[in-house]
């Protein structure tokens, strides 16, 4: 941490994410970690991505979880099941992860769209075919 604190020229980082957990590091061990330099005043806010709510809770009991990064928009609103009640519960903030649904709902793609071998989004389930073709209809509805 002090490396980057004097790398970047500054005393605190302001957000701190927690992107993805790994297996080789527990991420509760990491919120641990984030809140003795939260306490140090080396950060200012806690952050972690992809997490259900039962780990967002997990989490939560070991330091405080200032913000949670997850997908929503239009065409996957999962969040609002759980995950953004308890944010809003908890008092964390949220920040959308592909709000224009990593380009479909900008009209980036076609109908006959189709992805590249090895294409990162062949792991997100809004560019499985049948998933795809029906949000492109939809898309295509809301520019009428």
């Amino acid at each position: 941490m002090e490396n980057s604190l004097r790398r970047l020229q500054t005393d605190y980082i302001d957000l701190y994410y927690l992107h993805f957990t790994n297996s080789e590091t527990s991420y509760i061990d990491s919120i641990g970690e984030l809140t003795r330099l939260k306490e140090e005043g080396k950060i200012r806010s806690i952050g972690i991505s992809n997490v259900n709510v039962e780990q967002l809770k997990e989490a939560n009991q070991h330091g405080y979880i200032d913000v949670v990064q997850s997908p929503h928009n239009m065409l996957d609103r999962t969040a609002e099941e759980e995950l953004l009640p308890y944010c809003i519960e908890a008092g964390i903030s949220f920040i959308p992860y592909g709000p224009l649904a990593f380009g479909i709902l900008g009209g980036k793609y076609t109908e006959d769209f189709k992805l590249n071998e090895g294409d990162w989004r062949q792991s997100v389930n809004l560019f499985e075919e049948n998933t795809y073709k029906n949000n492109f209809k939809k898309v295509e509805k809301l520019k009428v």
